[in-house]
């Protein structure tokens, strides 16, 4: 009788539905683009950068293939990047709930956006230019970031070599210039942008995500420096609220 109870008690789990749990999909959208603009290679370059900072994963599709996103140049939707020979327009579906693509449209046009674009350097010179949207917010001298993270891994990595601030104005190599001389150049941001492509950082500097181990020239004395892109975010608006040294008047040349 037990044998028989047991048999029916099995046949009965094996006929019972078995449960299925629905993975929750990685975030992300479908972004759309004619071939000319994918084979300068902006996209390859632009896109992971931007997963990387919001875990947003983006699907490069062909031109006129259902996407929630579209790159062209033909004056439709807003305009977002320049260069080399046209303007190069984003358009978003009209489909609700397209909030991924917003934020690829809202980095595009934001102060670290922008400053990728203009880093894409493929033969050392930029090729494309950002076309940000609000003036008032280019032309704000706080960049956003954790200020106070940013000065604390400053302090705790660059100021190996650079005077970073009051605490350290002392402690740096005479050769090298403080924070406050490059605050004062005109192109500080995209410097420190792009500080672990600039020799001799590479040798030591990785920025998860983005850089590679690489060559062994620079600084032996230098320990590797490990940087999360919020990191790096976090030392640019510390930066941004650093007092820019008078450099003077540009020299005039006769």
């Amino acid at each position: 009788m037990r044998i028989i109870l047991f048999f029916l008690i099995l046949v009965l789990a094996l006929k019972a539905p078995v449960p299925v749990f629905a993975q929750t999909p990685e975030p992300g959208f479908r972004l759309s683009a004619p071939a000319e603009f994918t084979d300068t290679g902006l996209l390859d370059y632009l896109l992971p950068r931007f997963s990387l900072k919001t875990g947003i994963q983006v699907t490069l599709v062909g031109e006129g293939d259902a996407a929630e996103a579209a790159f062209n140049r033909s004056d439709n939707g807003t305009a977002v990047i320049s260069g080399p020979q046209y303007t190069w327009y984003l358009l978003l579906s009209d489909e609700p709930g397209v909030t991924h693509a917003d934020r690829f449209l809202q980095w595009l046009t934001s102060d670290a956006g922008s400053g990728t674009i203009v880093s894409f350097r493929p033969q050392g010179s930029a090729l494309f230019a950002a076309l940000p949207q609000d003036s008032s917010a280019a032309n704000s001298p706080i960049l956003e970031g954790d200020i106070a993270l940013g000065e604390e891994l400053s302090q705790k990595y660059c100021s190996r070599c650079h005077a970073v601030g009051v605490q350290n104005r002392m402690g740096a190599f005479d050769a090298t210039p403080s924070f406050a001389v490059l605050r004062g150049i005109s192109d500080w941001e995209h410097r420190f942008r792009t500080f672990y492509a600039l020799r001799p950082h590479p040798a030591f500097t990785r920025i998860e995500g983005v850089t590679k181990p690489s060559g062994t020239e620079g600084p032996r004395q230098n320990a590797p420096l490990m940087l999360t892109q919020a990191e790096l975010d976090a030392i640019l608006a510390y930066v941004s609220s650093v007092e820019p040294a008078d450099l003077g008047a540009p020299i005039q040349h006769q």
